[in-house]
């Protein structure tokens, strides 16, 4: 049914014809009720029911069976796309643009007796070098922006010294009063057997820390064992650490 589209006719009318042919199978058989075309093609009822006349008339659409129809019974079509004039090929241009008058021949204003001929004024625009803007297709530039106060000492106890942005970002958000809760909660964490275990691996990043108020959190116990197993472990992990740079 692509060929409705190159059938000369009017807009109206090829949009209602569009509709029938995307409801059509190969045979060009179709029953769209007028209440869908109108849906789809944003008519009124009455403006579709006129079209399609219109389009039987031109042979476009051949009813098929109950001409009568009516509501819950829509009207059997035959789309016949072969029954109307085409449109011209497609070229791959566009329209002919019109030619521009020669000096000679563009119309100008009679000049009065008398008249002394001017110079055009200059344009009013002036261009400013290009280092002059502040401003970028809308973007401004880059502002340097310190950290927060407490968020360099937190920094430097913190183990897991990534993303710092997002530290920033979440650190702004604290009020500074829970700072020593914070720094001290850090200490503890740090002595955990979850954040010693291997080498530090299960340390969250600063910023869910802070966003999640981890120093809130219950600290979990370092896990014992026979013979100083836990002392070990720690030591250990402490050493792995501090090779890592985690850890002063």
């Amino acid at each position: 049914m692509a060929a409705v589209w190159e059938l000369d006719l009017p807009q109206n009318e090829k949009l209602v014809a569009l509709c029938f042919a995307d409801f059509a199978d190969d045979a060009g058989l179709c029953f769209p009720s007028i209440d869908r075309i109108a849906w789809k093609t944003g008519y009124s009822r009455r403006q579709v029911q006129a079209i399609v006349q219109s389009l039987r008339g031109g042979g476009i659409l051949v009813p098929v069976g109950d001409v009568a129809g009516g509501r819950g019974r829509p009207t059997m079509h035959r789309v016949c796309p072969e029954k109307g004039a085409k449109i011209a090929p497609f070229s791959g241009r566009g329209a002919p643009r019109e030619r521009v008058q020669r000096s000679a021949q563009r119309v100008r204003p009679a000049a009065r007796k008398g008249a002394v001929a001017t110079a055009p004024e200059p344009s009013l625009a002036t261009i400013e070098p290009p280092g002059n803007h502040q401003h970028t297709l809308g973007r401004t530039a880059p502002v340097a922006v310190s950290d927060p106060e407490g968020f360099a000492e937190f920094w430097r106890v913190y183990p897991r010294r990534e993303a710092r942005w997002r530290a920033v970002r979440a650190f702004r958000r604290i009020p500074h009063s829970e700072l020593p809760k914070i720094l001290a909660a850090v200490e503890r964490w740090r002595r955990s057997d979850q954040w010693l275990r291997e080498g530090g691996r299960y340390v969250p990043h600063a910023a869910t820390f802070l966003g999640g108020r981890r120093w809130e959190d219950e600290i979990p116990a370092p896990a014992s064992g026979a013979n100083g197993g836990a002392s070990r472990v720690y030591d250990r992990s402490r050493r792995n650490l501090q090779a890592a740079g985690f850890l002063p």
